[in-house]
């Protein structure tokens, strides 16, 4: 059954292949509302653009791909310990923005003042790339909300850019193991475990 942050949770025990995993942070159905509010008022800047489901808004913290199920338990004993050291931390959203692919263009919404979040993934990074597992692709906070983007014209993006956005501070308590899958053909993503982060304040630096 799906939880506070929306996603459904499974068990990986087993032989089955596991289809990219990665390590994310869910946000509450509260924030995953004002994020889609924010994401509407992009509309206006764009001809066309696949919007992901708000239900689906996540902060990827950590690639990993592929894995088996052996190999995701490897990463779960690694994750258990890295939530003991990380305290829990406010989560600051910054502007919309976006990302050239091809002709087309990734939307997202942006992160500021995260030093506590480029310190938590460079601790997940370093545990995972032990493992070999770890994405070597430079770290880029953000949370995608539209993909296959056509902007208006070369004003939108810049208009786009400069348009500020108000959403309230996210507290990050947890870090989730995820799954991405297609069910019907539609891409969703399941929580396998979720690891509340216990570790004492004043740890940032």
């Amino acid at each position: 059954m799906p939880g506070e942050y929306g996603f459904c949770t499974i068990d990986v025990r087993g032989g089955d292949i596991v289809s990219r995993m990665f390590i994310a942070i869910r946000f509450t159905p509260v924030h995953r509302h004002l994020l889609k509010e924010t994401a509407e008022q992009s509309r206006s800047f764009v001809t066309h653009g696949k919007y992901v489901p708000h239900d689906l808004y996540h902060l990827t913290v950590q690639f990993l791909g592929e894995m088996k199920a052996g190999e995701a338990e490897l990463v779960r004993n690694e994750l258990a310990q890295c939530a003991e050291i990380f305290p829990p931390f406010e989560l600051e959203f910054d502007r919309m923005g976006y990302f050239e692919k091809r002709n087309k263009a990734i939307l997202w919404i942006g992160i500021r003042n995260h030093q506590a979040l480029i310190e938590l993934h460079e601790e997940v990074h370093q545990r995972i790339s032990k493992l070999g597992f770890a994405d070597e692709r430079s770290f880029r906070p953000h949370i995608t909300i539209a993909r296959q983007v056509a902007f208006n014209d070369e004003r939108s993006k810049e208009n786009l850019i400069k348009k500020p956005i108000n959403i309230q501070s996210f507290c990050v308590d947890q870090i989730d193991l995820m799954e991405s899958i297609r069910l019907d053909d539609h891409l969703t993503y399941r929580s396998i475990k979720a690891y509340k982060l216990t570790g004492e304040k004043g740890f940032y630096s």
